[in-house]
């Protein structure tokens, strides 16, 4: 989970989408009720198309432990081999045992043509088009689980050591434009914007900011890699466009 618009989460270790295929240019996943009550409607909000276009469905009265029927096929960006998927989760319970508390009230896009205006919570979830765990027993370039996992978690330290306002983002990006003879991180193919759709929008995130979208060349969409929040694409739910 990227970002989240409400207060009440999901039960811990218990997260509520379940990744059930990968081929790096696609990604299957399911969304299960992980809280112990019915929940009223699920809006899943995901990635169809080549362009940047999203679907989002509806699933109504969901019942605890019980998968939404859709099985969802998100289309993964060209560059990060990721895709962002939004989940809403509703409570229009009246009978004074709501899981859900009076500061859930995240806004349902239109497009996802909810029904009543009830509480709800939002999660974001990025979603690796390839399997990024490591095969039981298994071995890369002659170096055990456990050397790689402490590497692993080396970087991750390094990466949220590196988040940063806005202004040092800003910063970071204001290299001189490149030739496009290589791959960044975030392509126009994905997310296109600017006058002639030359530039790719990005999420950034800091701590005194929150989330907030910029329009930058592809050449700047690299300083994502040292940011472990940011995303390709507009911030979703809501957040500030700079």
């Amino acid at each position: 989970m990227v970002a989240n618009e409400g207060e009440t989460l999901y039960p811990e270790t218990e997260i509520p989408l379940k990744i059930t295929f990968q081929n790096t240019t696609h990604v299957k996943f399911k969304i299960e009720n992980t809280f112990d009550q019915t929940i009223s409607a699920v809006y899943t909000q995901y990635h169809s198309g080549s362009f940047g276009e999203t679907e989002c469905l509806e699933e109504s009265n969901v019942g605890v432990d019980t998968f939404v029927e859709a099985d969802f096929t998100a289309r993964c960006m060209r560059s990060t081999k990721i895709s962002i998927v939004n989940v809403w989760i509703q409570d229009c319970s009246s009978t004074g045992t709501t899981f859900l508390n009076g500061v859930d009230n995240a806004e349902i896009p239109e497009c996802c043509y909810p029904e009543k205006e009830c509480k709800a919570v939002q999660y974001t979830f990025k979603l690796p088009c390839v399997d990024i765990c490591i095969p039981e027993g298994a071995e890369v370039s002659g170096e055990g689980n456990e050397q790689r996992r402490r590497k692993a978690h080396e970087i991750i330290r390094e990466k949220k050591a590196l988040e940063g306002s806005t202004v040092e983002f800003e910063e970071l990006t204001g290299r001189p434009e490149d030739n496009g003879s290589e791959d960044h991180f975030c392509v126009v193919e994905d997310y296109p914007c600017g006058p002639s759709h030359e530039k790719v929008h990005v999420c950034h995130y800091s701590a005194r900011d929150g989330y907030k979208t910029f329009c930058v060349p592809e050449s700047d969409s690299d300083a994502l890699r040292f940011y472990p929040k940011d995303y390709c694409g507009p911030c979703v739910g809501g957040y500030a466009t700079a």
